[in-house]
């Protein structure tokens, strides 16, 4: 396949949390990822239920620098969820309100939400270019969160050319 036409040319994907134990801390953070060379992230939060979980309340922050000084919550408009992986993997959109939403808490299951944010979204007149996921109050819960930043980036080139979105 000629370069440039793969997934792997075109995207960044920054994996943003591994494997957060939601059973004993509350809440767990993503990277902060900075924006400046892309147009669009995509945020896949997976997550494990067990017995009696929590949903986790999900947000976005968003800050002028990655390392996260005077942030503030992002606008998120939808999610789409598949609530039940092991059955189904339909995503449903669903209008988020107040900026925040709630992953599935049912017993056993494993779930899939997707977000998507547009850089042009951001507070963009107060410099505000990095971003990251948060979630919190949850319990018996484990969860995976991976950033895909790209699909259109601001500079052409390749995935080689893309500015590291760890730093600013």
């Amino acid at each position: 396949m000629a370069s440039g036409v793969r997934t792997v040319d075109k995207l960044k994907i920054v994996p943003a949390l591994f494997n957060a134990s939601l059973t004993s801390v509350a809440s767990a953070a993503g990277k902060w990822v900075s924006m400046k060379g892309y147009n669009n992230l995509t945020i896949i939060i997976e997550t494990a239920n067990l017995l009696t979980p929590t949903a986790s309340a999900v947000t976005v922050s968003q800050a002028s620098y990655v390392n996260g000084v005077n942030s503030k919550a992002c606008q998120i408009d939808y999610v789409w969820q598949a609530n039940d992986c092991n059955n189904s993997v339909n995503l449903v959109q669903t209008t988020v309100v107040s900026n925040t939403f709630n992953t599935v808490n049912t017993a056993n299951a494993n779930s899939v939400a997707i977000l998507e944010i547009r850089a042009d979204r951001m507070d963009l007149a107060n410099a505000f270019t990095a971003l990251q996921v948060n979630m919190a109050q949850a319990t018996n819960q484990t969860a995976t969160v991976t950033y895909i930043m790209g699909n259109i980036p601001r500079y052409s080139g390749g995935m080689n050319s893309f500015m590291n979105p760890l730093s600013d």
